[in-house]
């Protein structure tokens, strides 16, 4: 069966997630290096207004704004 896709409002959005079974991945320095720089460069590329940021051992928190374009043609919201 194929998945809905629905459109969100514009807007901003928190968004949460978690590891694999909870599993401490950011511990790493490696794996939140990687995680913070592929944030920050999508941000960088106007992919969205990053406000907000949390990284955890085992999840992170975001607030963002999408961008005009992204909002408008993505089959999900960020």
């Amino acid at each position: 069966m194929i998945p809905k896709r629905h459109r969100s409002p514009a807007g901003s959005y928190f968004i949460t997630s978690r590891t694999w079974q909870g599993r401490a991945l950011f511990l790493n320095p490696k794996a939140a290096e990687l995680f913070v720089a592929t944030l920050l460069r999508y941000r960088d590329n106007q992919a969205y207004q990053l406000h907000a940021f949390v990284l955890m051992p085992e999840h992170f928190h975001l607030l963002v704004t999408p961008s005009a374009e992204l909002a408008s043609s993505a089959p999900f919201s960020l």
